[in-house]
């Protein structure tokens, strides 16, 4: 297959979030609010890390920050008109931008590579600052 980000993003980014759905244990019929707000979260996450790429505009951290208090923003209003709990939008595009194995594999491979503590920092410092900015972005979200 070929493994472009658009094709990651706009096709396999739908059955991935439908099953995060089922993992969450929601019906069929209430997917649709949630699942379209995680979409465009996870777009509009992608289409600012390509242009920033491409242009140099924001760090990685201020893209993760940005995704996430749009989809929080959208998943609020979405609680607020449908009294809907707001998590059920963020929980799948969290689980979608987490670091995951990828993580482990890195600090695995500079363990492997070298004894040398330093080595060993830059996966998790990194690791560390991604998660501060999901939160930062999701506080935001929460208290404006």
């Amino acid at each position: 297959f070929p493994y472009s980000w658009e094709i990651v993003f706009c096709c396999w980014n739908i059955p991935l979030l439908f099953f995060a759905f089922i993992g969450l244990n929601m019906p069929l019929c209430k997917m649709a609010g949630p699942g379209l707000i995680a979409y465009l979260s996870l777009l509009l996450y992608i289409v600012l890390l390509k242009q920033s790429q491409i242009e140099g505009f924001f760090p990685n951290r201020i893209i993760d920050s940005i995704a996430l208090f749009a989809a929080a923003n959208f998943a609020y209003f979405h609680e607020y008109c449908t009294s809907s709990p707001a998590i059920l939008a963020i929980l799948p595009v969290l689980l979608v931008l987490a670091p995951g194995s990828h993580v482990v594999l890195s600090i695995l491979s500079s363990v492997q590579r070298s004894a040398n503590l330093s080595v060993m920092v830059e996966p998790i410092l990194d690791l560390i600052l991604q998660g501060v900015a999901y939160a930062v972005g999701l506080t935001l979200a929460m208290r404006l």
